[in-house]
């Protein structure tokens, strides 16, 4: 309804699916409201569009399991994803930034990622690659390493501690580079 009939793409993808597509290729066109999309530079967003065929009302449930099926569940709380709904108003907010990490000069498997000012790492890849346990203390939310301790958080069942806490818990230092 907004766009008359035309379908909604970012320009960049216009511009690679063209590349990629010959005429006549078929395509499916798919109803889906609620969009989670992951840019190159690990920008991931969330967009919930409006319903002007009626064809069918979105719930927090709906939205919680598009988020598990992305990556980014735990991004937002359930407070966040009712208000979102409540708005009405189609926007896009922005769940998070997804960092790769390396280790050493190696490649981590978990990503790390960063809302507002705060940057995550997978603790447990990091403990990995030291080739050492760490044991998580739920109910103080606490992340331990020997006599060592860090606050912890639990996201999509991934054990996350903020980065600048990384050194405290292991030694060692950390940086973070824009550019990789």
């Amino acid at each position: 309804a907004v766009s008359n009939g035309c379908i909604r793409m970012r320009e960049p993808d216009v511009e690679e699916l063209f590349e990629m597509v010959s005429l006549g290729t078929p395509v499916s066109i798919i109803y889906d409201r609620i969009r989670i999309y992951t840019d190159r530079q690990g920008k991931a967003t969330l967009s919930i569009h409006p319903d002007p065929y009626t064809y069918r009302s979105i719930t927090a449930d709906d939205v919680v399991k598009k988020l598990e099926e992305s990556g980014c569940d735990g991004l937002l709380t359930e407070s966040d994803i009712q208000n979102l709904l409540q708005t009405g108003a189609e926007k896009e907010i922005i769940l998070a930034y997804f960092h790769q990490l390396t280790q050493n000069g190696k490649q981590l498997d978990g990503k790390g990622y960063s809302t507002g000012e705060t940057k995550y790492v997978p603790v447990k890849e990091v403990a990995k690659g030291m080739k050492t346990e760490i044991t998580w203390d739920e109910k103080n939310q606490l992340v331990r390493w020997g006599p060592r301790s860090a606050v912890g958080k639990m996201r999509g069942g991934v054990l996350y501690v903020a980065s600048e806490n990384i050194p405290v818990l292991f030694g060692g230092q950390q940086t973070y580079r824009s550019d990789t």
